[in-house]
């Protein structure tokens, strides 16, 4: 089972959406639906990633890495049972999120640091730049792509 992330614009991973939705990650406030009927994800943010409890009134350790968070979780819910789950991620290569920047690594490379020992998923990554140049690909395809989003 792979469970896929594709980024081009995003700053960051993605975090969740309970800001629009009632919650107030930064005092730990969460949207019903993440907080009461999401366990794999805390179960994962726990165990996986080894993110703290959510304490009321303190920032919400989940929300930053949600959609990491939530790609493990399925992966590892979907997998096989003596199966793996890989979670993938698609990104962009100029992206400051996403490459080493500074001390910041890249999303990259912190989600394998992150997952690089877990017995049941796996992480691997590549960017939209990599990924165009193995693509089948017209030639008007692939004018357009570099000309639109410097691709290829």
């Amino acid at each position: 089972v792979m469970c896929i992330e594709c980024k081009w614009t995003e700053a960051g991973i993605g975090a969740c959406s309970c800001d629009r939705a009632g919650g107030d990650p930064a005092k730990g406030r969460c949207r019903a639906a993440v907080l009461n009927e999401r366990p794999l994800y805390w179960a994962t943010a726990k165990d996986v990633f080894f993110l703290p409890d959510r304490v009321d009134g303190k920032p919400c350790p989940l929300s930053p890495v949600y959609q990491a968070v939530r790609n493990v979780a399925a992966a590892n819910a979907l997998r096989p049972p003596d199966g793996l789950g890989v979670f993938g991620l698609i990104y962009d290569a100029d992206n400051p999120y996403f490459k080493a920047c500074g001390e910041w690594p890249g999303w990259p490379d912190v989600l394998v640091e992150a997952l690089d020992s877990h017995e049941k998923v796996r992480f691997r990554s590549t960017s939209w730049q990599q990924l165009i140049e193995l693509m089948p690909l017209d030639d008007d395809v692939r004018a357009w792509a570099h000309e639109k989003h410097g691709l290829g």
